[in-house]
Formats: C-alpha cells, sequence, structure tokens
C-alpha cells in the first residue's frame, strides 16, 4: 500500500507587487560630480565658457567650437553626469502606493517616520574627495517620483518597508537623498521617474585642496 503525500494548503506564491513613492511637494534633486581636469577648467574660465548652458544646451559645445578633449563630461547631458544621482526624499512626508500586477491597490498612505532613518555611513561631501578640480552640478527637479518592484510570498507589510536617506553636501547645493530601500531588510531595485527641471540649477568647477 503506498504512502500518501501531504500536500501544504498554504504552499508559498511568489507575487510581484509595483510601488511608488512621492513626496509631499513633488520636490527633487539631481546634485551630481565628476572629476576633471585643471587644463580644462583653465579653458572653460580663459574662453569664458558657461558651465551651466554646456551642461543643459547640447548644442552649446558645437557652437562655440570646445575640442572634444576640453570638454568635461558629455555636453547637454544636464546634472546627470556625475557619480551620485538620485531624487531628494521629503523626510517630513513620503507618499507610498503599492499596486498589484492588474493594478488593484493594496496601499496607500503615509510612510512613518520610523521607517525613513538617515544613513550616516553614506553621507558625502566634496570636502572629503582627494584633492583636484571637479565639475559640480544641481538641478531642482519637480513632479517626480520613485518606483520600482518587490518580489513577496506573502502579503504587503508596512513596517518592513525602509528607506534610508544621506546628507550629501557639493558646496553648490546639499540635500538630504533616498540612498536605499529594502524591504525585510533585503535591497529593493528602484528608479527615479517622471520629473522635470525647475529652472532651480548650479553649475560649476570646485577646487579641492
Amino acid at each position: 500500500m503506498g504512502t500518501k503525500k501531504n500536500l501544504s494548503a498554504d504552499k508559498k506564491i511568489t507575487k510581484i507587487l509595483n510601488f511608488t513613492i512621492s513626496s509631499g511637494g513633488g520636490d527633487g534633486a539631481y546634485l551630481c560630480i565628476s572629476k576633471t581636469t585643471k587644463k580644462i577648467y583653465e579653458y572653460f574660465k580663459k574662453n569664458k565658457l558657461d558651465l551651466e548652458e554646456y551642461a543643459l544646451d547640447s548644442d552649446y559645445a558645437e557652437t562655440n567650437n570646445i575640442p572634444e578633449e576640453m570638454q568635461p563630461f558629455e555636453p547637454g547631458i544636464r546634472a546627470s553626469f556625475g557619480d551620485y544621482e538620485c531624487g531628494m526624499t521629503a523626510t517630513d512626508y513620503l507618499e507610498l502606493t503599492v499596486e498589484d500586477e492588474e493594478s488593484n491597490e493594496l496601499f496607500s498612505g503615509a510612510i512613518p517616520k520610523s521607517s525613513i532613518k538617515k544613513d550616516k555611513k553614506g553621507s558625502d561631501s566634496i570636502k572629503m574627495r582627494e584633492k583636484g578640480i571637479y565639475v559640480v552640478g544641481y538641478e531642482g527637479l519637480e513632479d517626480f517620483y520613485i518606483s520600482g518592484k518587490l518580489e513577496l510570498d506573502s502579503d504587503f507589510d508596512l513596517s518592513k518597508f525602509k528607506i534610508k536617506y544621506s546628507h550629501i553636501d557639493y558646496e553648490l547645493g546639499d540635500r538630504e537623498m533616498i540612498t536605499s530601500i529594502t524591504y525585510d531588510k533585503n535591497e529593493v531595485d528602484w528608479q527615479l521617474d517622471s520629473y522635470e527641471g525647475t529652472g532651480d540649477n548650479s553649475f560649476g568647477f570646485i577646487e579641492v585642496n
């Protein structure tokens, strides 16, 4: 007589959930930095070139006959030339929406302040960089949100959704920026979507001695 197998009635099934995060005021920023050379810095200074116009206008380099070897980053690439790029967190209020794959809303509301923590190790300042000359860009954003996916084998639990942010200071602008999102202590991939520039920009060369 064969042995009867027990089938688990609560077998775990992975669910894919979509989430978005927006700030109360829709305020965000790019805060970026990239090392450059003294030669490029002196070329821009000597020829009275505008780094902000260069960053925002893809035709600026060609119009001003800037040689390729004198271009600190790709012209017209805006503030995303640097090695840091993400949306600013409004630490007093962040709105979270979670939906299933059929766009059924599972949660909508504020993320508890207790779930938003400062990551001291992630803080960055241009003063912490090695000696040299850097191009720095700050660009204010509006109408932005963060989006990502969660792979869960149980119902969504808001208490497991955590955000860390860091203080980023590149001299021309400083912000509290989201650096990581975790669910149940596991890192979650995310991206910044749907943004528009506010015109609140600042680009320049900074020398670190």
